[in-house]
């Protein structure tokens, strides 16, 4: 099946197999997310993940039962994934704006792809010039929230119990810690501070940033080193969070607004 401008092959899994035909032919926006667009992937190049949004119908949207997201996979349903498997997320244009007005981190950062790793509709683009409405102090909250989060799962794996959705015991029994989880709560922190202060992400992550999160992934950088980093970093996006000029929360209105005009204008031009 071809979901935006990619090819997939046959998959293993999908949350929804009965409404991924539907959500992945109306496809408005498709990018590469996650360590490969990040610049930070392993050597081996690791799995590709593709986060999409789907602009559906006027009866999908407004019936009873409307969709809301979906999961598709290479990889069996609960198999890791390995180097060059797939892993696509679907979500309605809807259910994607509403993670991103609530600042979810995940969905912020696929605005931010490079263009020639993105698909994108006229749909599309309405959503990228839109996006400076995600800009908020609730966002930076979220990326503190996130890289917590990260840091826990580290702190477990170091301590040998198996955090959530972590299966890579491999790197535990070579350097005594997930590296992983410690590259992606730097990553957090440096992206968190770049949104508030920049109003985007820059993606591959560059410069002396993206040298030190690769260094972290390979296992470079000892256990207290990088809770040294991490200290710093979150003490910056704090205090990031308190300077910043941009709204506490997204304009509801505008969201409410934004949302409405772009399902009109694809339903009474017919592209639905």
């Amino acid at each position: 099946m071809i979901v935006g401008n990619l090819v997939l092959p046959e998959g293993k899994y999908c949350s929804d197999w009965d409404a991924y035909p539907k959500a992945a032919s109306r496809i408005m926006f498709l990018a590469e997310t996650g360590s490969s667009v990040y610049g930070t992937s392993s050597a081996d190049g690791g799995d590709l993940d593709y986060l999409g949004i789907s602009l559906m119908p006027a009866n999908e949207v407004l019936g009873l039962r409307p969709f809301s997201s979906l999961v598709w996979r290479t990889a069996e349903n609960g198999e890791r994934s390995k180097a060059g498997d797939i892993d696509l997320s679907i979500h309605s244009l809807h259910k994607f704006v509403e993670l991103a007005s609530a600042g979810n981190p995940s969905i912020l950062v696929s605005l931010f792809t490079p263009p020639e790793r993105m698909y994108s509709t006229r749909s599309g683009d309405e959503l990228l010039k839109f996006s400076d409405n995600f800009v908020t102090k609730s966002a930076g909250r979220r990326f503190l929230g996130y890289m917590d989060a990260q840091r826990k799962r580290m702190e477990d794996s170091r301590a040998g119990l198996r955090a959530p959705r972590s299966n890579r015991p491999e790197l535990v029994a070579q350097f005594g810690y997930d590296t992983k989880f410690a590259m992606h709560m730097l990553r957090l922190g440096i992206q968190g501070c770049e949104f508030l202060t920049e109003g985007r992400i820059t993606l591959p992550i560059p410069g002396a940033d993206g040298e030190m999160l690769r260094a972290v992934r390979a296992g470079r950088y000892s256990y207290k080193e990088i809770m040294s980093v991490a200290i710093d970093l979150e003490e910056e996006l704090r205090e990031t969070l308190d300077s910043a000029d941009v709204p506490e929360h997204a304009d509801w209105q505008k969201v409410n607004d934004f949302l409405t005009r772009v399902h009109i204008e694809a339903w009474f031009d017919g592209a639905l």
